[in-house]
């Protein structure tokens, strides 16, 4: 399965909660994206996922939610939003004081898009509508929602017990259950390739699949380069220097390079600034995967750099190249050498 996605959100809290559920990386992403105004969520969703992926150019998530009462007969339906945002929860109760029968339903649609198209999975649940705001976490209509078969809102529960049951859960489970069956069989493939092509590097002959990474070369006025001191639990060069730098899902280098120094550095960088610098093709030991480092330089950016993703950088450094930080990760050295001295490209590791 794919190991990071973006989600179409302005709200961190659900962000996390989808990274709790997905066991993956979710980066909250806000983009204004044309919301049609319907009561069913899922042409709702449709809608929104294809204008995202139009904008973002990779896998994308997006999702809407609706609550609807019996009694009203479908409504608010996916309109709950604008409920929510104009007279919140309490609004809410206050316009169904009257109502007798309380019985309501939550539906939660999540879209996936790709080079594929779209998916829209959903989650449902039934439950009861309260007469009061009940409890304090959660958001949205959380504090007066009390799920079948339990007597405490959503609000009312941790996020774990959350998460456990409500419809939201239901329809990730859907869609994790899409994507694992996707991309499983795409490792399968490249797996079943790798073995009619082989596996090590050989000379001559054979194909073998590389690993591309991009990586992101800037500096200061004064000449500096941006490097970054990796968490001591990283998987990859624990408290070690590096560049600002990620693997290419389904995208392009620099939209891969564009893509990471916003999320991870908070860097805004147009495509059109961006020119490639170095690259080093190595193999870090006989019979390993060769992989491709290529380096782009940003000719302009805006921004500060932050860390924005501290469970992978613990900060963001400036460093002469004459005086690198130690350690630093060797093909990163070598790069930047490279480039001071107007190399296009390096080899490490190969016989």
């Amino acid at each position: 399965m794919i190991d990071r996605i973006s989600l179409i959100t302005g709200n961190e809290g659900k962000a996390r909660e989808y990274e709790s559920l997905l066991g993956i990386k979710v980066t909250a992403v806000k983009e204004n994206l044309i919301e049609i105004q319907e009561l069913d969520v899922v042409r709702v969703v449709e809608r929104k996922a294809q204008d995202a992926y139009s904008m973002l150019r990779r896998p994308v998530l997006v999702d809407d939610t609706g609550l609807t009462l019996t009694e009203w007969n479908g409504l608010p339906g996916a309109l709950v939003f604008w409920f929510l945002d104009t007279i919140g929860p309490q609004g809410i109760l206050k316009m169904a004081a009257n109502v007798t029968n309380r019985r309501a339903t939550v539906t939660t649609a999540i879209g996936y898009a790709d080079e594929s198209g779209v998916q829209v999975f959903t989650g449902t649940l039934n439950g009861t509508l309260t007469t009061e705001l009940r409890g304090t976490t959660g958001f949205g209509y959380d504090p007066i929602f009390i799920p079948d078969g339990h007597d405490r809102t959503f609000a009312e529960m941790s996020s774990e017990e959350k998460n456990s049951v409500s419809h939201r859960r239901l329809a990730v489970d859907e869609l994790r259950k899409a994507l694992n069956a996707r991309y499983q069989t795409g490792t399968a493939g490249r797996r079943s390739l790798a073995r009619r092509t082989g596996t090590t590097p050989q000379a001559g002959g054979r194909s073998v699949l590389n690993v591309i990474g991009a990586h992101l070369y800037v500096e200061d006025a004064d000449g500096r380069v941006l490097l970054g001191l990796r968490h001591p639990d990283s998987a990859y060069a624990p408290s070690t220097h590096h560049f600002l730098a990620g693997h290419c899902e389904q995208e392009s280098a620099i939209a891969c390079i564009v893509r990471e120094a916003r999320e991870e550095a908070g860097l805004e960088i147009d495509p059109d600034d961006v020119e490639f610098a170095h690259a080093v093709h190595l193999v870090d030991a006989p019979g390993t995967q060769p992989r491709m480092q290529m380096v782009f330089r940003a000719r302009r950016w805006k921004g500060t750099p932050t860390v924005l993703e501290p469970g992978k950088c613990l900060s963001w450094n400036w460093w002469h190249p004459d005086a690198l930080p130690e350690p630093i990760v060797g093909y990163t050295r070598v790069a930047i050498e490279g480039i001071q001295a107007g190399r296009l490209y390096s080899e490490i590791g190969w016989p």
